[in-house]
Parts: structure tokens; sequence; C-alpha cells
């Protein structure tokens, strides 16, 4: 893909009073790193107020759009931070409330991972999948101590069909967002769609490790207790 120019797609239709869910998704991100933003008139008197201002914030905005996507390298990193923060979104989530932390965040875990924001690759589908794997399982054992009643394997799986849906769902809140940046496909698409695959794996070999180890400490009880 070309680092001075993106294809427009189709604009998918919408009915008359109604935003274009992307495009909705992307006036939000733009609204928020916007420092000249006028003040927003009452939602609630307003019904038309969420569709005007999801057109109107991107269409307003070709240069932040220019600024984040109009380079490739820029563009990359800057989808993968959307792809991050919106995976990360979902999972803390879901995660704040199974641990009944209204404070709990991932930001801890995912600064200790892959390196120093600002490298070359630090935003690489690699890297990215490692952080948002980290900051996901390390809360396994906090997880694990909520649900004393369950076996291992049983809360192991009921831990990942809690966390694998979340990351999903990021990873569809973040397309729909680039989507409505007109810029999702090429290198930012396969980037996201590697991404995506690379956690899903990381998280299977997650499973694999965690039974593994459980089936050997059994088998080390097993033959002590044989050679008695």
């Amino acid at each position: 893909m070309s680092s001075e120019h993106f294809s427009i797609p189709p604009t998918p239709v919408t009915t008359p009073g109604q935003a274009n869910p992307p495009k909705a998704r992307a006036a939000e991100v733009l609204a928020d790193k916007r420092t000249d933003a006028p003040e927003t008139p009452d939602k609630e008197k307003d019904t038309d107020w969420k569709a005007r201002q999801a057109e109107s914030t991107v269409e307003a905005n070709q240069g932040l759009l220019q600024a984040m996507f109009g380079k490739a390298k820029n563009s990359s990193a800057n989808a993968q931070k959307i792809n991050y923060q919106e995976v990360v979104t979902q999972l803390e989530e879901v995660l704040r409330k199974e641990l009944g932390d209204e404070n709990f965040s991932l930001d801890k875990l995912a600064a200790k991972t892959s390196g120093v924001e600002g490298e070359e690759d630090y935003w690489s589908p690699e890297r990215t999948a490692d952080r948002i794997y980290t900051g996901a399982t390390g809360y396994f054992e906090a997880f694990k101590k909520q649900h004393p009643d369950l076996s291992e394997e049983e809360v192991l799986d009921k831990f990942l069909s809690i966390i694998a849906p979340a990351i999903d769902k990021g990873f569809d809140e973040a397309a729909d967002i680039l989507q409505g940046f007109n810029v999702f496909e090429g290198d930012i698409e396969s980037n996201a769609r590697r991404t995506q695959e690379l956690v899903h794996e990381k998280l299977a070999v997650f499973r694999e490790e965690i039974l593994g180890t459980q089936g050997k400490e059994k088998d080390l009880i097993d033959d002590s207790q044989g050679e008695k």
C-alpha cells in the first residue's frame, strides 16, 4: 500500500438520522485527540446530535487523519495503538467485573513487556500480541482464587471463555474505527488480523502449559507415593 494514498472503500448505507457505525467510532477517537473541540449540545434534547457529530467530526479533521495515517510507518503504528487500546478496554471491563476491582487496569503488566514504546518494531504484530496476552493471562491466578470450587481445567476454561471473546470484541471495535477512517486495508488490516491470530495462538499455548504443568505435578505425586 502506498505510503501517500489510501483508497476510499464504499460507505455503508445508513438509515436517515443514523450515524455510520464505523464513522461514529472514528469520530469518538478523533474527538479525544482534538484540543479545540467545540462545546457539544445537550444530547438528551438533541436526538440527532450523535449522527451529525460523527459525520462532521471525521470530515473536519482531515489534517489529523493525514498526520495519523498519511505515512506508512506512522499509519501502521497508530493503527496498532488503536487495536491495542480497544482490546485492553474490553479486557479491563470483563476482568474488572470478574475480579471485583473497580480500579483494575492492565497498564502495569503491559508496561513490563515487549520493549519500550518508540522502538522501531514496538507496534509489530508480535510485540503487540505479546502485550495483550501477557496483560490478560497475568491475572489468571487472581481469577482462580475467585473460584476455589473449580478444578484447574474448569477454572482455566472459564477464564479463557471470558477473555477470548473480549479480545475479539476489542479487535472488532478497532476495525470499526479504522473503517471509519477509510484505512482498514493493506498492511493495517493484515497487521490487525495477524495480531489477533497471534494472541489466540498464545492463549492456546498458555492452556497447554497450565494443564501440562498440572499433569506433571500429579505424576510426581503418584511416583513419590509409589516409592513408599
